[in-house]
């Protein structure tokens, strides 16, 4: 059941940042629960705020009160708890069930490890 949640979410968090929703809305919410708070993504004009959004995250991590509450943890303060390397290690190669994301352009996997590592 935790796994199905989890799929519905990265579904929804998909289709949200596919159709812009958190880019310029205050607040979009759908039936699974993921809610995004346009003011909650700091630097949303930031590359790896934009990659961050598109690629979802917010169905399985919140940042400030944007996203859903697991299975993974919170980012809000991410960069506090981990340096750049670290986050960029995690996002190569991730403990299940988060999907590592090596196939992404290395420019938009640096940009995404700035913006996390960013997150204080």
């Amino acid at each position: 059941m935790r796994r199905r949640r989890w799929i519905a979410g990265l579904l929804a968090a998909t289709a949200l940042a596919a159709a812009g929703a958190g880019c310029g809305s205050d607040e979009s919410s759908t039936s699974d629960g993921v809610t995004v708070v346009g003011g909650d993504v700091p630097d949303r004009h930031h590359p790896g705020a934009e990659v961050f959004l598109r690629s979802g995250c917010l169905a399985c991590h919140r940042i400030g009160r944007s996203g859903n509450d697991g299975p993974g943890p919170r980012l809000t303060r991410v960069g506090a708890r981990l340096d750049a390397a670290a986050i960029a290690r995690v996002l190569v190669s991730p403990r299940p069930p988060m999907p590592s994301f090596q196939s992404l352009p290395r420019s938009e996997r640096r940009a995404l490890v700035e913006y996390l590592a960013a997150r204080r």
